[in-house]
């Protein structure tokens, strides 16, 4: 691998840069990955926690933010998409 394209993660095996990061696809993921989070808002609050729906809602949630911290690790870590997993899947 080009060592130019390589980011130093602390003394850690390095990783590739994505060729993803910044593309257009972000802007429809992060539409809708705002659109389910306000949806499993709404649930939460009309249905409760523990609501079969509701869980569903945050297990598709969840799937997207796993699809992007392995898909980009880049772009997940700019946006921090690991803390807002946590938060919006497992904390609420």
């Amino acid at each position: 691998m080009d060592p130019a394209i390589l980011v130093k993660t602390g003394g850690a095996r390095p990783l590739p840069v994505s060729p993803h990061s910044g593309s257009v696809g972000h802007g429809a993921w992060l539409a809708t990955v705002g659109q389910l989070d306000e949806d499993l808002r709404a649930q939460h609050s009309q249905l409760g926690a523990i609501h079969k729906d509701t869980q569903a809602l945050r297990l598709r949630l969840r799937e997207h933010y796993s699809d992007m911290l392995f898909r980009d690790l880049v772009f997940a870590h700019a946006r921090d998409l690991e803390t807002a997993l946590w938060k919006t899947c497992f904390y609420r």
